[in-house]
Parts: C-alpha cells; sequence; structure tokens
C-alpha cells in the first residue's frame, strides 16, 4: 500500500476521559503545547461521567494548534469515563517507553465500555482528505489484575482491526499490572469518499475495555488500496440470545444451504433489549469471508421469541433498503425484534430503524425502517426475523 514518497502532513492527538478532577480526570491543556511541543484535542465526558452518544467535538487542531476547517469527532454509542488514582490511569507514564504519548492528563484518565451493558461502541473521525492516508497509534492502560483486552476496528475505504491489553497481573512489569509501554499502530487507512473513518471499540475479554490517548498521522503519497467490486450476499438472524430473558437460538454458520449467518441480537446476558447506538462490526457474507460491512442500531429494540415468521429479502440501493420477494430460509425463525415504543401515531415514518454501512468493497448504505403505516393503528409489527441483503455497488474506488 505504501507509495514511493510517502510525506507527512499533519498529526493529531486526542486524550480521552472525564472533564474535571471531580469526575477523576483532567483535560490536556489545548490552549499550549506539551513538553513535545504537540498540541492535544479533549474527548471528554458531557454528561457527569459519560460522553453520551451524539456528542459532537467541532473543535479539531492538529499538533501544531491550528484549527482544522470541517473536522469534527462525532462518538456514536455512549461511553463512560474514569481515570486518576482511584480509577486505575497510568499517572507516571515514561517517555522512553511510550514516546510522545507520555503526557500524564492523557494516560491518567480514560473512556471506557461498561461490561455491564454493552460489547462495542465507536466514534467517527469525519472531515479529513480521502486522497490521504491516515495511521492511528493507540494507548490503553488501566490498573486491574484481570486481563482486559479491546480490539479496535478502523473502517474508512479500507479497514484495520488490532488488539491492545490494557490490564493484567504484572502486564507492565514485576507488580505493575498495566499496560506502560504498548501501543497498537495500525495500517494506512483511507477515508470514505465523505471523508470519514470510523473507529469502534469492542471487547476481546475483561469487562471494562479502555481507551486513554490516540495520535493520527496523515500522509500523502500512499496509494490507495484496490478494491473490487463483487456481489456479496449478506445474512441477518434479528433477535434473543439463549442467554436472554426472552430465551432463543441463533442462527449458527453454516446453514443447510452453506450460508453464513449475523446474529443481531441483546446487547448484553439477561436483557430482553437491543439498545440504541450498538454496533454490530465484523460482519462476514454469505460465504464467511470477513467485510468493512458495520450494522448501528438507532433505537431501541425488543427482543421477542416465536413471532409470525417474517422474513425479508432486500437489495439495498444507495439509501434505502427496498422489499423484493420472500426468500426460503434453512429454517423457521424464532424471534425477532420490535420496536420498543408501543404507541405511534398512524402517520409516524422512519421512528424506528437500523442502517448497515461499509466503507468497504460494497460501498452502500442501506437502511430498514418500520413505520406505522406499515403497522396497526396502535402498535408497531414485529420486526423481520431474517434480512437478506445483496449489496448494489454504487462507486468504484478511485
Amino acid at each position: 500500500m505504501t507509495g514511493f514518497a510517502a510525506t507527512d502532513v499533519q498529526s493529531f492527538y486526542f486524550d480521552f476521559g472525564p472533564n474535571n478532577v471531580v469526575n477523576r480526570g483532567n483535560l490536556t491543556p489545548t490552549d499550549k503545547a506539551d513538553a513535545n511541543g504537540h498540541f492535544w484535542n479533549n474527548i471528554h465526558s458531557t454528561n457527569d461521567n459519560d460522553i453520551t452518544a451524539g456528542s459532537e467535538f467541532n473543535t479539531v487542531r492538529n499538533s501544531l494548534g491550528t484549527t482544522v476547517d470541517n473536522m469534527t469527532v462525532v462518538v456514536n454509542g455512549t461511553f463512560c469515563t474514569n481515570g486518576l488514582s482511584g480509577g486505575g490511569g497510568l499517572m507516571s507514564p515514561s517517555a522512553d517507553l511510550l514516546g510522545d504519548l507520555a503526557v500524564e492528563t492523557a494516560t491518567e484518565d480514560y473512556m471506557f465500555l461498561n461490561g455491564n451493558n454493552v460489547d462495542n461502541r465507536a466514534f467517527t473521525i469525519s472531515g479529513l482528505n480521502p486522497d490521504h492516508a491516515y495511521t492511528f497509534r493507540i494507548f490503553t492502560s488501566r490498573k486491574a489484575t484481570d486481563n482486559r483486552t479491546g480490539r479496535f476496528t478502523i473502517e474508512g475505504l479500507n479497514s484495520f482491526k488490532g488488539e491492545n491489553q490494557a490490564a493484567g497481573t504484572n502486564l507492565g512489569g514485576e507488580g505493575i499490572n498495566q499496560n506502560n509501554s504498548t501501543i497498537l499502530v495500525s495500517e494506512p487507512v483511507f477515508p470514505t469518499a465523505e471523508g470519514a473513518i470510523k473507529i469502534t471499540v469492542s471487547r476481546v475479554s475483561g469487562q471494562y475495555i479502555p481507551i486513554n490517548c490516540m495520535s493520527v498521522l496523515e500522509q500523502s503519497g500512499i496509494t490507495r488500496p484496490s478494491v473490487d467490486l463483487s456481489d456479496r450476499s449478506y445474512y441477518f438472524d434479528f433477535g434473543a440470545t439463549d442467554k436472554a430473558a426472552n430465551k432463543c437460538e441463533i442462527t449458527p454458520s453454516p446453514d443447510a444451504n452453506g450460508n453464513h449467518w449475523n446474529n443481531i441480537t441483546n446487547t448484553a446476558d439477561g436483557s430482553k433489549y437491543a439498545d440504541a447506538g450498538t454496533v454490530f462490526s465484523s460482519l462476514v457474507d454469505g460465504k464467511g469471508e470477513a467485510s468493512a460491512l458495520t450494522l448501528t442500531l438507532n433505537d431501541r429494540f425488543s427482543t421477542l421469541r416465536r413471532p409470525l415468521p417474517t422474513i425479508i429479502s432486500m437489495r439495498p440501493t444507495r439509501a434505502t433498503a427496498r422489499s423484493q420477494s420472500p426468500v426460503s430460509t434453512p429454517r423457521k425463525p424464532t424471534s425477532s425484534i420490535f420496536s420498543h415504543r408501543a404507541r405511534l401515531p398512524t402517520t409516524a415514518r422512519a421512528t424506528i430503524s437500523f442502517r448497515a454501512t461499509t466503507s468497504g468493497p460494497e460501498r452502500f448504505r442501506p437502511q430498514a425502517r418500520i413505520s406505522a403505516a406499515q403497522a396497526s393503528i396502535r402498535t408497531i409489527r414485529r420486526f423481520s426475523s431474517a434480512i437478506i441483503c445483496s449489496p448494489t455497488p454504487t462507486e468504484r474506488s478511485r
């Protein structure tokens, strides 16, 4: 992927965590450079200890302190924040081990996945140059004896996945139960044609997965990845897991027809709900091959056991997904998800929805919605148990 003359354009530094010491954290100063001459950006709590879903940070500075026009960071799903000595942050980072990320206010606190509620959350950086490549350096650390390892999926035109262990017995040396030296470094990732890159934080092991700080290097002169368009099909099963309040089976892969499925389920064991903002990444196509496709729940859904077997086949266009003729499935669906809002006016449109997006070869943004016009007067019908998608490529890689 690397060209013959990669040139550094600019870099960015991000500190994740609380917005004040009362909430166990400190902002990294933005009005002056750190000891390395770098300016930082703070992605901080917006409601007590939480960075709530939809929080938008519109002022992004590069390392020289120059504000970059139209560049924003949007937190797609709610993160919690914590830090300092009481929250297990890395209080005394070593420049010998962490280089320019060894800034105390950046390593001493963090935002994290709340292990009691969610398996993943994401944030999106937009306003990037689609012709440039971006390399991410991610540091995670939290003092604890259990293994807390997160997976970081970085998605634009192409994608990168990597892991970083934040906590564990003697991880940083004898008696040091946190990461103090290992930084996850990504391969160069190009933004989408719209100039966006999404970073999804998910759990590998442990309940609470932190991200303390991150740097991003923008470069020109790197060859854009070659993306082959292909007609790929995707299979989705919506419903509860066998550990949910509404216990049901998930669809195994491969099925009797040799197809691989993606299960969109409740977002916590024992819960009957699929929470808004949940991101289902690492989706596979019908052949079981990995893709850049992700599915985000825009609203909260409930799960239900043994509804009427509603099955929809979709062929998504650029903006919407429309129903086509029914298709056969290898087994009768046993669960579904449906609107958590019980009563809606008959004129309500697009009230409950999920969105599947991809920055990879398919480059489509199908969106499935259900409205009162498609249901009874007072109650939204139960949402489809299975959806089969075949992407329609709309744009070739430049």
